[in-house]
């Protein structure tokens, strides 16, 4: 019995061991392919790109941002996305905005990134620019801190579906910040923004709408978490019929 099972382990073990080589030559193998995609992507875009096409101009600046398909060159990106972003790409705004913020690739200037922002959040609507500017006014880094016109810049983006948005909207209004106290707004804002948790905690690992939700949920009556309810099922019916 005893040399059974010792067989038995023995071929597990083997086989374990092939199997789990196998997979990391099919995983070597499929990121060399996706490497492959990305070089071709970016010989397809490059001459695009030099002739003035917006999109193509995105496309390489994301590739050197990332590193993909060619060797990663923060300078050349960011060069790549001011040609987008002067022809009005709202993409290639908020990203231009972003290395602004964080001094990559150019000298860090938060007045450009907050300027940039405000091209891509305003007239395109662009969620990340639109979180992003709210952020800004929070803090006062690039504009003035205003409390008031951070609240308005996450609600858009919350209304367009931003996560990380859709928690600060719904602490905001549980505590009272720049807005008066509603507890039914919060639980709506929480609820609306667990989908998007992953997106939320990216921004800040306390960010997550349900451990917040269910706080809340002990502070509130009856009364106020089915109006809540009915304000979560009021906004998705709404935004169900203007899609």
């Amino acid at each position: 019995m005893k040399r059974i099972l010792i067989a038995t382990v023995a071929a597990f073990l083997l086989t374990w061991g092939t199997i789990r080589f196998f997979s990391e030559d099919v995983a070597k193998e499929e990121k060399a392919a996706r490497e492959v995609d990305f070089a071709a992507r970016f010989s397809a875009m490059k001459p695009l790109a030099e002739k003035g096409e917006a999109n193509a101009q995105f496309a390489v600046a994301r590739l050197y941002h990332e590193g993909k398909g060619v060797d990663q060159n923060l300078k050349e990106a960011a060069g790549w996305y001011a040609k987008a972003a002067k022809s009005g790409h709202d993409g290639a705004q908020y990203y231009l905005g972003t290395m602004y913020e964080k001094g990559e690739g150019v000298s860090q200037d938060v007045f450009k990134a907050a300027d940039w922002y405000k091209a891509a959040a305003g007239f395109r609507k662009n969620v990340d620019a639109q979180f992003a500017l709210g952020q800004l006014y929070f803090n006062g880094r690039g504009v003035p801190q205003d409390y008031a016109d951070a609240f308005s810049w996450y609600l858009k983006a919350a209304e367009g579906g931003h996560g990380a948005a859709q928690f600060l909207i719904a602490s905001m209004y549980q505590d009272g910040w720049s807005v008066k106290s509603d507890p039914v707004e919060a639980y709506k804002w929480y609820t609306l923004a667990i989908p998007n948790a992953r997106q939320a905690i990216a921004v800040n690992a306390k960010f997550d709408p349900s451990v917040a939700r269910e706080k809340l949920i002990k502070r509130m009556n009856n009364f106020q978490i089915e109006e809540g309810k009915r304000k979560v099922e009021e906004w998705i019916s709404k935004t169900n019929k203007t899609k």
